[in-house]
């Protein structure tokens, strides 16, 4: 309770001083020249051009076009009349998914701050007229990112209400090698063994009744941190709305087709390329087909669902997907600004949960962050990554990942005080020697926790046999940050009502250990966790119950017994597929009693029968048929075995 209350504490901090910049501020002169009277302001010696930037702008070219951030002094009020009215317009502005969020978090009087407040368009207008090509506007930094040539900053700087200027950071990440899994040597792809065709997941709320999980090789990932657990007690992430800061988003994979199936795709944007589509198109896409395996992979740790192969801790959660990240490998480049107004569009559009994996070690452009710099104050990225905790966002990053660099400390934002900051464990749970260690340069514990290094994914190796229906290896803590981010989506469902900072201490402190700078407080546990602040209901689905006699032999038993559970009067469905996918029998009207069924226990003699033939009356060969009840509110599935 102590960290909530710090972290609480520095978040209404953010507020106080945002408060008093803007009402301690009033609207300047917007004459682009009106700071000099004896012409423009020399870079070098400019106190508004932070060293970093000077740096890097005097290596330039006088025609080379910088990445730049501009940094106002306000937002363009003059009074406190014009503050009021523009948080009004702020609030009537949010979405219902992110009132609800706020409200959480903090009072109704102040569900919205100056952070919610727009940049003032004059202001970015005449940075634009100045010879700046706008990148992107943030209203959390109160500033726009902009590419520019050195020769046209001195007439950005000569503009009174631009309080500073700073490099948009371009960092670089490697992906760590993929060490050899339980099966197989490196990278092997692991085909489903349940046909294509077979529907095992019906969309949110037609949730399979949770005997039938069968998790395949996926099931040690979800063991380490008890997320089978969770799924047996009928959590599965609904109603939860999760964002994904990665490098693109292919959904061919048979694990992931039900996210556009079922509309659990709330938005997606691509920062990159500047469109509404983060799959990768040829026709477009200059980065290459690659470009979108990271986030396709950390997508289905998340989101997958296929049975007996690869399912995901929030399979039935909604997602916005972003790709803010580029991948050159064995690099990943970041650019900051994506990052920050990724995170702001998941803000406006109610996330709950942010999943990144970004952690920055090296730059591209001026000299890189000391540790030093990681004290949860300074880098951009860090500083967003506590404001999005402020508006009632958990958000999970990774720890980040030894080797390759020359700097292996804790990275940005990874040492923002109020996230959740994911390192990684072996499969035997002791700490991965590749996850990077605390503590931040302020002395505090890093990482929070932490989760599976190692885990099987979505294959995204287009020349591998079958890849759409097969499972590879992959590691680093953004696996980890990815299934963490997944438990925390089964906490919210089943603690609605607790916020973002609840939710962070229930999963660290559910693990009951002391903290460390290699294990954080441990290997959180979801279903711990999730009854952290009270026990949570069990809760009971629409269900088939133990089918008899099974196995059922045509020829000697007369009928199979099919009895089910129903929960509320609705309308019933009952189907048979053979293990191939096949169709073999729909239940008819009749042969249903009436479709229109009341709640209650269909046991015995009101239990529904099958005589052991198809739709066209024969009778089915043997092998492995599955049973599927359908009703208004979910989808229950038996696995039978028929022998002649």
């Amino acid at each position: 309770m102590e960290r909530l209350n710090r972290a609480a504490a520095v978040a209404s901090l953010f507020v106080l001083v945002a408060v008093w910049v803007v009402a301690s501020a009033s609207r300047p002169d917007l004459n682009p020249t009106a700071s000099s009277s004896s012409g423009p302001t020399s870079i070098t010696n400019s106190p508004k051009v932070t060293a970093r930037a000077d740096f890097y702008l005097n290596s330039l070219e006088e025609d080379e076009r910088a990445k730049l951030w501009v940094f106002f002094t306000d937002k363009g009020m003059a009074d406190e009349e014009e503050r009021r009215a523009a948080l009004e317009r702020a609030e009537r502005g949010l979405t219902e998914r992110a009132r609800e969020r706020r409200l959480r978090s903090r009072p109704a009087e102040r569900i919205v701050d100056e952070y919610d407040i727009p940049v003032y368009g004059p202001y970015v207008e005449a940075v634009t007229a100045a010879g700046g090509e706008l990148r992107s506007v943030s209203r959390w930094l109160n500033a726009v990112s902009v590419t520019v040539t050195p020769r046209d900053v001195d007439a950005i700087l000569d503009l009174l209400f631009v309080r500073e200027i700073d490099i948009v950071r371009t960092y670089r990440w490697r992906e760590p090698a993929v060490e050899a899994l339980e099966v197989g040597e490196g990278r092997e792809g692991v085909p489903s063994q349940v046909a294509p065709s077979l529907p095992m997941y019906l969309g949110p709320g037609q949730v399979l009744g949770p005997q039938t999980f069968d998790y395949g090789l996926s099931s040690r990932q979800i063991e380490q941190i008890n997320v089978d657990g969770a799924h047996e007690a009928g959590y599965f992430g609904s109603g939860v709305l999760i964002a994904m800061l990665d490098t693109g988003y292919e959904r061919r994979h048979k694990s992931l087709r039900h996210l556009d199936q079922y509309g659990q795709i709330i938005d997606e944007w691509d920062f990159i390329y500047g469109d509404g589509d983060t799959r990768y198109n040829p026709d477009t896409d200059t980065l290459g087909r690659t470009q979108t395996d990271h986030g396709t992979r950390m997508l289905s740790l998340i989101a997958g669902f296929r049975s007996a192969q690869l399912i995901g801790p929030a399979f039935a959660a909604d997602y916005l997907l972003y790709a803010t990240e580029i991948l050159d490998p064995p690099d990943h480049i970041y650019e900051e600004d994506n990052w920050v107004t990724a995170s702001e569009r998941a803000d406006s559009l109610g996330a709950d949960i942010i999943s990144s994996s970004l952690g920055y070690q090296e730059f591209d452009d001026g000299p890189d962050y000391t540790f030093s710099d990681m004290d949860g104050n300074t880098a951009l990225t860090t500083i967003a990554a506590d404001i999005a905790a402020s508006r009632g966002i958990l958000v999970a990053n990774a720890m980040g990942n030894v080797g390759g660099f020359s700097q292996d400390f804790i990275n940005a934002p990874a040492d923002a005080d109020s996230i959740l900051t994911v390192g990684g464990v072996n499969v035997d749970n002791t700490w991965h020697d590749e996850s990077l260690t605390g503590p931040t340069a302020d002395g505090r514990i890093k990482p929070e926790v932490v989760g599976p290094y190692l885990a099987w994914a979505a294959e995204t190796d287009i020349y591998v046999s079958s890849y759409e229906d097969s499972v590879d290896g992959t590691a680093g803590t953004s696996v980890a940050t990815a299934l963490v981010a997944g438990l925390a989506a089964l906490v919210l469902e089943a603690n609605p009502t607790r916020s973002a900072m609840e939710l962070r201490e229930a999963i660290m402190d559910s693990v009951g250990v002391a903290g460390n700078d290699t294990m954080g407080y441990g290997i959180p546990d979801a279903w711990a966790a999730m009854n952290y602040y009270g026990a949570v209901q069990v809760r009971e689905e629409e269900a088939l119950l133990d089918l008899y006699p099974n196995p059922f032999l045509p020829g000697e038993h007369q009928e199979l017994i099919i009895p089910f559970r129903l929960l509320h009067e609705t309308e019933i469905s009952l189907r048979i597929y053979s293990i191939s996918g096949e169709l073999v029998k729909e239940f008819s009207d009749g042969e249903l009693g009436g479709s229109r069924k009341l709640a209650g226990e269909y046991v015995e003699d009101e239990a529904l029968r099958w005589d052991g033939t198809s739709s066209s009356g024969k009778t089915v060969a043997s092998g492995v048929y599955f049973v599927i009840l359908s009703t208004g509110y979910a989808d229950s599935v038996k696995r039978l075995a028929v022998v002649r």
